[in-house]
């Protein structure tokens, strides 16, 4: 009987079938072979495992898009219709826009279904309508109160929220104030003091972007939340956040304060809603909060600044200097869009930066 060196006798069979000597450490390469070959498959596996599905399948799913009109809202309305959601509803407050991407979505649903239809769901044409629209205002408690009627009556219930309306800012707060010496709207010959009409600018525009961006959140929270937690097994809500809500962007100030103001009432609605998960009677679903925190996204929400239109006069520091370092910093909104729905199909909670580096960043920097 031969003797083998190794725990596995047809390898040595297979060294000696090639006149060679099998190595020393033999058995411990094949014991780390063996270890380290399923590492990388069950990383692939665990990175696009969405757990969400087996609760709550993707035509099942009803999700709400708040801010669906243009950038990663209307992707967003795209990415759900093309992969079989039979249950969206779509708000803005420019109708007409509503109805293009409603009819978009139709397109994109018969495209996706007609090629990667589940074998649980029905077929694309006797599914009625899919996708409602409701031209509302986040800002009006009567418009949201009436968002709110629709989900319940059209969808029974809601599992997916996405909050991405807002509104940006792009001038430094001296500028607002007249008395910016680094630019032309500060003339050498007037006083360098802010007059009444200067501070008053910066007190109404400081106060209009956080009723935006702030305060709408936190009322979109108090309406929804009871709604997701009684109807939904496993409710998510996806905030649309940003870079700037943790890391100061120069110019931008009013815009980062109102982002930062934002996440921190997300941040904190998310511990109270857990609480209540835990201990209410009758028992409600925890609720997964998830921020999104991208750098710059291509789409024209810089168009959408309540202190002026990017031009010749103003500038949008963050862009120009994504764009003098190359495509790759400038985020699509389609990207933005994908992932946000991945991280919600795998339960994943707290905020997720965009691009990675900006993971990092967001632990630097207040070290700094």
């Amino acid at each position: 009987m031969p003797v083998y060196e190794s725990a596995l006798g047809w390898v040595d069979d297979l060294f000696a079938l090639f006149g060679r000597t099998p190595p020393p450490n033999l058995n411990l390469y094949i014991a780390l072979t063996t270890i380290l070959i399923p590492v990388p498959i069950l990383i692939m596996f665990l990175r696009n495992a969405r757990p969400r599905f087996a609760s709550i399948p993707p035509y099942r799913e009803r999700v709400l898009i708040l801010g669906a009109t243009s950038g990663v809202g209307e992707e967003l309305a795209y990415q759900y219709a093309a992969r079989g959601c039979r249950n969206i509803v779509l708000v803005g407050r420019r109708g007409k826009e509503l109805e293009r991407v409603k009819e978009k979505c139709a397109e994109k649903r018969k495209e996706g279904e007609e090629w990667d239809q589940s074998q649980q769901a029905p077929g694309w044409e006797d599914v009625g309508e899919t996708v409602h629209i409701v031209e509302a205002d986040c800002t009006k408690p009567e418009d949201l109160v009436k968002v709110r009627q629709v989900v319940r009556r059209a969808l029974g219930g809601l599992d997916t929220l996405h909050i991405t309306f807002g509104v940006s800012a792009l001038r430094p707060l001296l500028n607002l104030a007249g008395v910016d010496p680094l630019t032309q709207t500060a003339s050498s010959s007037s006083s360098p003091h802010a007059t009444l009409e200067g501070i008053t600018n910066v007190l109404s525009k400081a106060s209009q972007i956080h009723n935006i961006n702030a305060a709408a959140t936190a009322a979109v929270l108090a309406t929804f939340i009871p709604l997701l937690q009684l109807t939904s097994p496993l409710p998510t809500i996806v905030l649309l956040s940003s870079v700037a809500a943790y890391v100061p962007p120069p110019t931008r100030s009013l815009y980062g304060a109102s982002k930062a103001a934002q996440l921190h009432v997300f941040q904190a609605v998310a511990v109270e809603s857990a609480a209540q998960s835990e201990r209410s009677t009758p028992k409600r679903s925890e609720i997964a909060f998830l921020a999104m925190a991208p750098a710059t996204i291509r789409t024209s929400f810089r168009q959408s600044a309540i202190d002026g239109v990017p031009g010749e006069e103003l500038k949008d520091a963050a862009w120009d200097d994504a764009k003098s370092k190359g495509s790759s910093e400038i985020l699509e909104a389609s990207e933005v869009a994908r992932r946000s729905i991945k991280c919600a199909d795998r339960g994943e909670k707290g905020i997720v930066a965009m691009p990675v580096k900006y993971r990092i960043v967001r632990w630097i920097y207040p070290l700094m």
